[in-house]
């Protein structure tokens, strides 16, 4: 078996398409941020002083390595997460947008955030999760999780991490923003998304893992112009 250019086959020869790629993933070592501990503020004479708010962040665990939950719940947040910061302040809030029915999507966020980050999520609202700690929210965006509908870009260290993982990230993906279409004639899973370099990197990730996909095309809909199957 070897490699050939097109102009070196013959007539008769056999030819052996690759569909998957070699597993020669490592998992990625995580950068943990740097968090703000000192802040300017000015008394009632006009005179600055210094402000240590090392104490108001909740206190966290960062994870180390990726593994396939995280992964998971990184494919997740590229569609339904997004990081919020409050006017005229420093904080920041990691949010998905799981409605209260989604009972076993809300559970498994939950018990990720809490196995790794040592964090317990408390505040649930009908549409959505909460996760109240800047800590957590800017490790995300230190890792490449960050972004929103049309900026969000997933990091090219994902292309490096074991198959199990890019798979683990595109199931996430797929539970947020992806539609398994179960008909006579249809059996596939379609991803949409107004953010087309988004759906090109998808696409790519899925030829790592094995899985054949269509072009992606346009649609009509203004709020998803874009399509993968």
């Amino acid at each position: 078996k070897e490699w050939k250019y097109l102009h070196e086959l013959k007539k008769e020869d056999i030819i052996a398409i690759a569909t998957d790629f070699p597993d020669t993933g490592n998992p990625y070592r995580f950068t943990e941020p740097q968090i703000k501990t000192i802040v300017k503020g000015r008394n009632q004479f006009g005179k600055i002083y210094e402000i240590d708010i090392t104490k108001r962040y909740k206190e966290i665990r960062y994870p180390q390595k990726s593994n396939p939950d995280l992964m998971w719940l990184f494919g997740f947040y590229f569609g339904d997460g997004f990081i919020t910061q409050p006017k005229n302040k420093d904080k920041l809030r990691l949010e998905f947008a799981v409605s209260e029915d989604q009972v076993e999507i809300r559970e498994k966020i939950k018990q990720i955030i809490k196995r790794y980050f040592d964090y317990q999520i408390i505040s649930e609202e009908k549409e959505k999760l909460r996760i109240n700690a800047t800590k957590i929210a800017l490790f995300f965006k230190e890792n490449g999780i960050k972004g929103n509908a049309k900026t969000k870009e997933i990091p090219e260290w994902i292309n490096s991490i074991p198959k199990n993982q890019k798979e683990s990230f595109l199931a996430g993906y797929i539970d947020s923003d992806g539609n398994v279409r179960n008909t006579k004639k249809c059996k596939d899973v379609v991803l949409t998304s107004i953010n087309k370099q988004l759906l090109q990197k998808a696409k790519e990730l899925c030829a790592y893992c094995g899985f054949g996909t269509s072009k992606i095309t346009d649609v009509k809909e203004k709020k998803f112009p874009t399509k993968l199957y």
